[in-house]
């Protein structure tokens, strides 16, 4: 598949993540054991409720969760962060998930590219594979990749956050039927979902206007690709890449050419 790449895109933080079959006997023992073995780059450890699990069915519904029900007193596992100094990145991991994440923290911090943060993943998968194998835990069974890219698009000066969407985004018409509407709306979203491959997953594209303390507002881009992953058809390494290469060519089919040329768009 194509690998457009460019020289500065708008892209804030990124969410690498392999899903698998809940692991039978993890307790929460397990998270200060695990934090154990990635302590000197992951110093931090934050707790979070937990991802409800997902799969791409087909034919839909679109979204399917798996409920969740918690006996009264009973201790269950959650979700932990394990962050970084500098809070730029940290792994996610929760009975049946784990995620790799970067986040730009200032203007002046540079994406570090898929070819970086990939195999970060990756390495962060293996070393728990490691970990359960070591204390005698089911061994974790992948059976989804997923790879989300959040996007701010910045108003250049003299234009609105509405504009800005307007200008971004392909096949964006604010003309109204009888012209009764104003000539463009007060605010802007959009989701929009297409069918990545033979039903081999799903890509979410989330657009909206997001109010900030230092302007009257940005555009946020959520572009997220779920990848069904069965061990006979790929490794979660090339599912993951699959993952991957569906937001960024998505991104790049959502966006105009005229925004490419902005962000400085390479083939």
């Amino acid at each position: 598949m194509q690998q457009p790449s460019f020289k500065n895109p708008p892209v804030v933080e990124t969410a690498l993540s392999i899903q698998f079959n809940e692991i039978a006997g993890f307790n929460n023992t397990h998270f200060g054991l695990f934090h154990q073995t990635i302590k000197p780059e992951y110093p931090h450890v934050r707790e979070q409720p937990r991802l409800d699990p997902v799969i791409e069915r087909f034919p839909g519904p679109v979204f399917v969760g798996k409920s969740r029900f918690q006996i009264e007193n009973a201790i269950v596992p959650q979700r932990m962060w394990f962050v970084n100094e500098n809070d730029s990145e940290l792994i996610q991991l929760q009975p049946d998930r784990i995620v790799f994440n970067w986040r730009q923290k200032d203007d002046r911090s540079e994406y570090p590219r898929y070819a970086t943060n990939g195999p970060k993943c990756i390495d962060a998968y293996s070393s728990f594979v490691d970990f359960c194998e070591s204390h005698q835990l089911d061994r974790p069974v992948p059976n989804l990749a997923e790879v989300a890219y959040v996007n701010h698009i910045v108003p250049v000066d003299g234009e609105s956050a509405v504009e800005t969407f307007a200008r971004s985004f392909a096949g964006l018409d604010w003309k109204a039927t009888d012209g009764f509407l104003p000539s463009s709306p007060e605010t802007a979203l959009f989701n929009r979902v297409y069918v990545i491959g033979n039903n081999e997953g799903r890509l979410f594209a989330e657009a909206s206007i997001i109010l900030t303390k230092e302007s009257s507002g940005k555009v946020q881009l959520k572009v997220t690709a779920r990848v069904n992953h069965v061990d006979a058809a790929r490794s979660i390494s090339d599912s993951l890449q699959l993952a991957h290469d569906w937001v960024v060519n998505g991104f790049v089919s959502l966006t105009t050419p005229e925004m490419h040329k902005h962000w400085g768009l390479q083939r």
